[in-house]
């Protein structure tokens, strides 16, 4: 992924499918969708809809809200636009629901990635990173989080769509759902020069998400797709439209 994330990649990402006319569905016809985009045929042995329950229980047993149990719940869900790739960005299909969910670490597009980053070594195949090795980035220095480029990832994809579709979530669980990839920020403390004084406080309490992506896959196994999935569809009816537009 590395190599394909440039500032000229993300920005045909977001023309292609920032503007949410591919599909209209609700949670569970979504749920259902990425079940097929990954191959799996029974809900109660879906890996990914597992994962999606085991994420969601580990906070709420952390005691955090609702929204939040809600947001973390529905974040594989931004694997949907996958269904609609095509030639010009198929090596994103290529990439397991597995590696988007629990590997996945991202960066400030059009800057230098960092060196902390895992696998240093392929920063050198992205051109953005080798421009700005040259001559520095361009974001504006304490612009905020939310006007730089992220890579297009389910993240990036979901943020947009609970977004425009105007849902009740606060503004938190949609930051959560955009920067649980960007470790390189809140773990590694990398970019506090772009931050707004509020994305401090958003880095405060984020950085223990980015621990829940990676929950043991014997708790993944556990989980009991026909007790614990009724709560969260409850969720849904409680923060977002019936249906939603992707």
């Amino acid at each position: 992924m590395r190599k394909y994330q440039t500032t000229a990649f993300v920005n045909s990402q977001v023309a292609k499918y920032g503007d949410l006319q591919h599909a209209r569905m609700s949670i569970p016809e979504a749920c259902k969708c990425v079940m097929e985009l990954t191959g799996d045929s029974e809900r109660e042995k879906s890996w990914v809809i597992k994962y999606m329950l085991a994420t969601a229980a580990a906070v709420k047993q952390d005691g955090h809200p609702d929204w939040l149990q809600l947001a973390v719940f529905v974040r594989a869900l931004g694997m949907i636009f996958l269904c609609w790739t095509d030639d010009d960005n198929a090596v994103l299909r290529s990439i397991s629901a597995q590696e988007w969910m629990t590997k996945n670490s991202t960066w400030v597009v059009g800057e230098r990635i960092p060196n902390s980053i895992q696998f240093p070594e392929l920063n050198e195949l992205n051109l953005d990173h080798c421009n700005c090795e040259k001559s520095g980035g361009n974001t504006a220095s304490h612009c905020g989080l939310d006007n730089v480029l992220l890579p297009w990832t389910p993240d990036e994809y979901l943020h947009r769509v609970l977004f425009v579709n105007k849902t009740s979530l606060p503004a938190e669980a949609l930051d959560a759902v955009r920067f649980w990839s960007l470790n390189t920020w809140y773990e590694q403390d990398n970019y506090d020069e772009f931050c707004a004084p509020q994305d401090m406080d958003t880095k405060e309490w984020i950085c223990s998400l980015g621990k829940i992506a990676c929950v043991p896959d014997a708790v993944v196994q556990k989980i009991s797709v026909n007790d614990e999935l009724p709560y969260y569809m409850q969720l849904a009816e409680k923060y977002l439209p019936e249906s939603l537009q992707w």
